[in-house]
């Protein structure tokens, strides 16, 4: 063997301070990791109250569904990766957006029977349904907001993460 074919063996200490690097880089992603299993599950409830009553709107929550199962594999793959892209999560919470502000409007047109069929059509629901919508799009603001950040390199876990690894 000669010797640029040779890997450098790395300490114990090395593999463990490189496993807590990749660890705190992954933690910038927390967030998104408690934020769109909510989205999901919500969408998920929503389509099986869907299957009770047959309707064009199922097609709303399978798609949101399928756009945050693609969320989560991307979340998965940014493991120790440097270069991080976060286009599908953008995307699904981008259309999670478009979607509350439509289920939104269509509750306020009447449809909040179509829509959630096992729900009483009271102004109470409407409104319990329209704040539930609401703080969905905080939500969703927050994340968006933490993927600008983390795209510019401006998110708090960045900068404590950077102040880190200069002391090692």
């Amino acid at each position: 063997m000669t010797e640029t074919s040779k890997k450098p063996f790395k300490s114990a200490e090395d593999i463990k301070q490189e496993q807590i690097q990749k660890t705190n880089a992954f933690n910038r992603f927390l967030l998104f990791r408690y934020s769109l299993p909510v989205f999901f599950f919500a969408n998920l409830y929503w389509l099986i109250i869907q299957l009770t009553h047959l309707s064009v709107y199922i097609l709303l929550p399978i798609v949101m569904v399928a756009l945050m199962v693609a969320a989560f594999a991307e979340q998965v793959t940014l493991f120790g990766k440097t270069d991080i892209s976060l286009k599908l999560t953008k995307r699904a919470l981008l259309a999670q957006r478009v979607m509350n502000l439509l289920v939104m409007g269509l509750l306020l047109v009447g449809q909040g029977h179509s829509l959630f069929p096992i729900f009483s059509t009271v102004s109470q629901t409407l409104i319990a349904l329209i704040l539930i919508q609401l703080a969905g799009l905080v939500i969703i603001s927050y994340n968006l907001r933490r993927i600008g950040q983390i795209e510019h390199n401006c998110d708090p876990y960045y900068y404590r993460f950077q102040k880190i690894k200069q002391s090692y």
